[in-house]
């Protein structure tokens, strides 16, 4: 054997596919991708494109290569998302679709995508992205598939599964996983509708702008095309099927079947993550959701809010706004086919100020907002309510907003108020059992309720410590 062919022998004995990426060498990696008409390539990759030439605008594989580009090409885009998923920021980043192995006993695996994180030319750190269109579901059994094969062929640890599925979080998934499988590994999850939100939020003029403004018209393309009609990714449409049927079971007070239970009240989660996301587009902050369980695992969660429908035949959950006075508590009750949202109000609590004089300064508020929207609020006031809570007492004082005169009479004289709640309460009626005008109705109230009443409230401070002089 001449020279050149033991140099040959040698370079094709070490091509070989390596035993775990994180910690190979990238220059190694790269040597073992199919080029164009390469067959005989070890792994075959294509790198992600921000316009990939594909049939559909809805193809998987387009929106893998559109949202793997953008988080490549906008530095502030690529940082939100990479701190939901665990990822540092430091090093460089490469970004592939259709990632397979030619050359393991998986050759058929084919992942949607990878990011790679490469330090000094070695692979620190990877994540495998699964994407789905607008129309399918995560499969919980793909995912574990893809676990074990990873952790076979490839070391990665962390796979985020990206699709219509609304969640609370990118740690609380929409599908259940083996416990078993999911030691040491990372799984993730983020909602198309969560990834427009962030675009829209980085477009806002806040402080969390993009700097380079040709960044920010890539972040304007990439937006539309996510929110484009044939793209398909739409919010939160309709309430599950079953919905209508546990409305009926209320009403002859029947109880629903657990299943159907518990496809309703993932079905509100569903719904309030969508809530979150629609205000959040148009505040330019974030609003992030909490349930009334204490519990972080969905399941478990699920679990514990099938208890309260049952014993109390209401869904609810809170709406937090960065930088607002209050949470927004949202109420579905299926005793009385009423929603319910309401805000809690602090009023000044110096000595000098009684009970009178924190009416009087609720009134006021409550005057500029119809000073502001006057028609808009006329068509409301049938609806507000004002709760006052005294101290150290249980029940509190509630009246229609057009009953105010009423609550000084009600009030226990010798006892301070403490909280005021200001609340929109609304008898859906025939709405409410169907899951189409559910949604439709709950998030115009959620947005009549914000701009109409809630945005010209606000909760008393006390004033600054000062000097004993």
């Amino acid at each position: 054997m001449n020279q050149i062919d033991k140099n040959m022998a040698i370079g094709k004995k070490e091509r070989h596919l390596p035993k775990t990426l994180i910690g190979f060498n990238f220059t190694q990696f790269q040597d073992l991708l199919r080029s164009s008409g390469d067959e005989s390539a070890l792994i075959s990759v294509s790198e992600a494109r921000l316009i990939p030439a594909m049939k559909k605008a809805s193809d998987e594989l387009q929106l893998a290569s559109v949202t793997l580009s953008a988080l490549r090409m906008i530095r502030e885009f690529r940082e939100k998302v990479f701190a939901e998923i665990g990822m540092k920021r430091n090093g460089k980043f490469y970004y592939y679709t259709e990632l397979s192995l030619n050359g393991s006993e998986y050759p058929n695996y084919r992942l949607d995508g990878v990011i790679l994180q490469v330090i000094s030319d070695k692979i620190k750190d990877a994540a495998i992205i699964e994407f789905k269109g607008p129309k399918a579901s995560v499969d919980s059994e793909q995912i574990e598939d893809y676990i074990q094969f990873s952790r076979k062929n490839l070391g990665i640890n962390k796979i985020v599964s990206i699709s219509s599925e609304f969640t609370s979080g990118s740690k609380v998934l929409p599908y259940e996983l083996d416990k078993r499988l999911t030691k040491n590994f990372n799984v993730y999850h983020l909602s198309w509708s969560y990834l427009k939100t962030l675009a829209n939020l980085l477009l806002f003029d806040n402080d969390e702008n993009i700097e380079d403004e040709d960044q920010v018209l890539l972040m304007h393309e990439v937006l539309e095309f996510l929110e484009d009609e044939i793209v398909g990714l739409k919010g939160y449409q309709s309430m599950n099927s079953g919905w209508k049927q546990v409305a009926a079971d209320f009403k002859n007070g029947v109880q629903s079947k657990e299943p159907i239970l518990r496809e309703t009240v993932y079905a509100w989660h569903q719904e309030q993550n969508d809530m979150a996301h629609i205000l959040s587009k148009h505040l330019g902050v974030m609003v992030k959701t909490s349930s009334k369980s204490k519990s972080g695992n969905l399941e478990k969660m699920l679990d514990d809010e099938i208890k309260s429908l049952k014993k109390s035949g209401q869904l609810m959950f809170d709406l937090g706004i960065k930088g607002s006075f209050s949470d927004i508590a949202v109420i579905a009750d299926f005793t009385s086919n009423t929603v319910s949202m309401e805000v809690e109000v602090t009023p000044p609590l110096s000595s000098e100020t009684k009970s009178k004089g924190r009416l009087s300064w609720l009134y006021k508020q409550l005057s500029k907002c119809n000073i502001k929207n006057p028609d808009a609020f006329e068509a409301l006031a049938n609806d507000i309510y004002i709760e006052v809570k005294q101290k150290h007492l249980r029940n509190n004082v509630k009246v229609s907003i057009h009953d105010w005169d009423e609550i000084l009479n009600r009030l226990d004289k010798g006892r301070d108020i403490v909280e005021f709640k200001v609340s929109y309460q609304k008898n859906l009626r025939k709405a409410f059992i169907q899951p189409k005008s559910f949604v439709n109705e709950t998030e115009q109230m959620m947005l009549n309720y914000y701009a109409i009443v809630v945005q010209y409230l606000k909760s008393w401070t006390p004033p600054q410590p000062r000097f004993n002089d």
